[in-house]
């Protein structure tokens, strides 16, 4: 049997855990919580940090956690970048990093994790970017960057990133935005046509596992936003709606959902993580993933999803996965 650690992210600006998530981090024996501490994004010709974690919640909750610092940056940021401003992008990113774990821990950073989801067009500058950030961090900290099904199967044209782990993120794989899509979260019909080049892809690869239920809001068949956390219980006997059928759900009068204002005959869809497919995904990759340790991190920790996916589900797709 593989060793197989369980691990979550953490999504949100403030760090505060409630007692519910402490005990199921505690259950599950988790020691690692991969904590966003900003995005990366353009304002005007600038890359700059937004969606900042604040610190002095941070320092308050972690003292029995390890605490990876993860950066969210878009790819358009890479699209606008060019020559030396990549340079010193990556020099402000391991500065802002390391400012805000030093009130933190006394030793070094054990991990950095960058996610982008890089194109062709971004490739090339994305990796130059890595490879900066390499040469910044202390030897002993290990830079992990996120990997999508696709630059598996066709990795001799999309690239392997110059990091020292991939987290294969097995989600958010088809369209939200099309009408027809019935689960953008997790399409197991559409993750199966990607199933290739494991045996052949260079970088070790941690999983990625969705825990988390949302509704896409739709106008005139064109889609508005999402709204998350969601799930049927929310709306079922909320009397502005109608059920159209399992998932779909239709306002009979205009109404706040979730500190959104939706109008009548706008249309939501409930798209979640059903603990069946997590099962078969689980079952899926671990022919796959041949590493022999890993760790299984859970998108994200907060009360909704710790009620939603109770500690036995996350247990056994950790049983599953060894």
């Amino acid at each position: 049997p593989r060793q197989v650690a369980p691990a979550f992210y953490h999504w949100k600006s403030t760090f505060q855990l409630s007692q519910a998530e402490k005990q199921t981090i505690e259950n599950l024996g988790a020691k690692t919580i991969y904590t966003r501490f900003f995005d990366v994004d353009l304002n005007g010709e600038n890359a700059v940090p937004v969606s900042i974690l604040k610190q002095d919640s941070l320092e308050k909750e972690v003292t029995d956690y390890e605490i990876i610092p993860t950066i969210f940056i878009t790819n358009r940021t890479f699209q606008k970048l060019e020559g030396k401003a990549i340079y010193d992008l990556a020099s402000k990113v391991v500065k802002k990093v390391s400012t805000m774990y030093e009130g933190l821990r006394k030793e070094v950073i054990p991990e950095i994790q960058i996610d982008c989801d890089w194109s062709q067009s971004t490739k090339g500058k994305y990796f130059v970017f890595l490879n900066q950030i390499k040469k910044l961090l202390a030897q002993e900290t290990r830079l992990s960057v996120t990997i999508r099904l696709h630059q598996i199967k066709y990795f001799e044209k999309t690239g392997v990133p110059p990091a020292d782990r991939g987290v294969l993120m097995f989600y958010n794989m088809s369209n939200v935005r099309d009408t027809s899509t019935v689960n953008s979260i997790l399409d197991l019909a559409e993750a199966k046509k990607y199933l290739y080049n494991f045996d052949e892809y260079p970088l070790e690869l941690d999983l990625a596992l969705p825990i988390f239920g949302w509704g896409v809001a739709t106008r005139n068949g064109e889609m508005l936003h999402l709204i998350s956390p969601l799930y049927l219980d929310d709306l079922e006997k909320d009397s502005h709606f109608i059920q159209l059928d399992s998932t779909h759900f239709e306002l009979r009068k205009s109404t706040y959902l979730k500190g959104e204002y939706l109008y009548k005959g706008d249309r939501i869809r409930l798209e979640k993580a059903e603990t069946e497919d997590l099962k078969t995904a689980v079952r899926l990759l671990r022919e796959e993933i041949r590493n022999p340790d890993l760790k299984l991190i859970f998108y994200h920790l907060d009360s909704t999803s710790i009620q939603k996916y109770p500690y036995e589900t996350l247990e056994n797709l950790l049983d599953d996965m060894r």
